[in-house]
């Protein structure tokens, strides 16, 4: 994920883990693959993998990004 330019398109966002269950449409926020990518080293640096929503157009999915 941190350096496959198959996802450089999409946008993301990486919910709290209480928020885990809830509909990634409801989101407001997404962020750009560049800005998700700083933010998930950062959980790799205290050993913490991380589930990620990810938005191509309509369609939203999950994924987990581990270390």
């Amino acid at each position: 994920f941190l350096n496959d330019g198959t996802y450089q398109d999409k946008l993301y966002f990486i919910p709290q883990k209480e928020d885990w269950l809830i509909e990634a449409q409801y989101c407001e926020f997404w962020y750009k693959h560049l800005e998700t990518t700083q933010k998930i080293k950062k959980y790799f640096d205290k050993s913490i993998s991380q589930l990620v929503w990810v938005k191509e157009g309509n369609h939203y999915s999950r994924m987990f990004i581990l270390k």
